[in-house]
């Protein structure tokens, strides 16, 4: 076998794995593994610093149960008072929070940055990784980066 169909195989491979990483990641944020029930012990709000040129700071809000530190906005977390029962869906492979519900409302949320990483992410790769398939070197560099991004996305749920 040549060196250049080597080149191409491992290619395809590559692309292959990242697909399935990516499918992987999807059917995570998709099917929940568990719902549990967590009672909110203390609500608060963390000053977090963004080096940008309209604003240097901004606040990112928080329900703090026995188990976990669950990201939320400022509406939810408002809505929820300390003692509040809460409906965690956790995912079915990386143990991520996906979805949670105020029992006694109804009300739920789903954090962004999950939804980011979860959902988007890994449908916008899917998408690249088809049409690269298809076009093949000429959109290689926008093939390559998203692989780069998906698999710093899977290692982030990994060990997060």
């Amino acid at each position: 076998m040549a060196r250049k169909e080597v080149f191409e195989h491992l290619k395809k491979a590559i692309l292959f794995v990242c697909a399935l990483l990516a499918v992987l990641i999807l059917i995570d944020y998709t099917y929940s593994s568990s719902q549990t029930t967590e009672k909110v012990i203390s609500k608060n709000r963390r000053l977090e610093n963004k080096h940008s040129v309209a604003r240097n700071y901004y606040y990112a809000y928080y329900l703090n149960t026995e188990s976990y530190q669950i990201p939320v906005t400022k509406k939810f977390r408002d809505k929820a008072q300390e003692g509040t029962i809460l409906q965690l869906e956790i995912s079915l492979l990386f143990n991520e929070i996906n979805k949670v519900t105020i029992s006694a409302s109804g009300e739920s949320e789903v954090y962004s940055f999950r939804m980011a990483s979860g959902l988007f992410l890994p449908s916008l790769v899917l998408l690249i990784l088809g049409i690269g398939w298809k076009l093949g070197d000429k959109i290689a560099t926008l093939v390559f980066v998203s692989q780069v991004v998906l698999l710093a996305n899977f290692f982030f749920l990994l060990f997060n």
